[in-house]
């Protein structure tokens, strides 16, 4: 006789999702990293007071960043393949939109004044 579930699966030891695209969800992790670095980054050139912090070029990446973080998409459950090619494509934009980003922030002089952002 088989266990019958009712109401809300929260699986509390659940750590990590197996998928069937494994490119993407690497590109997503590293999107992650990048992501997190590029805010370190123009949070301290803001500080320092070599760039004003840019807060929606920022916003606008996370939103495209997050789209791909749509739930058929990581686990590579969605039905139709094109989705993935779609995902990819636009992750190669949002690493491009984010490299720019990177380019553009000063660097830190060596002797930085302080700022408030």
């Amino acid at each position: 006789k088989l266990c019958t579930w009712v109401g809300e699966m929260y699986l509390e030891l659940h750590n990590a999702t197996y998928t069937t695209q494994g490119e993407i969800k690497k590109y997503n992790r590293v999107g992650e990293f990048l992501l997190r670095d590029a805010e370190t980054a123009a949070a301290l050139a803001c500080v320092f007071g070599q760039a004003d912090y840019p807060s929606d070029e920022l916003l606008r990446i996370w939103k495209l960043f997050l789209l791909n973080q749509f739930h058929d998409v990581l686990p590579g459950t969605s039905i139709e393949p094109c989705v993935y090619t779609l995902v990819y494509c636009r992750l190669m934009i949002w690493r491009k939109n984010i490299t720019k980003m990177f380019t553009s922030l000063p660097r830190l002089s060596s002797r930085p004044r302080l700022r408030p952002c």
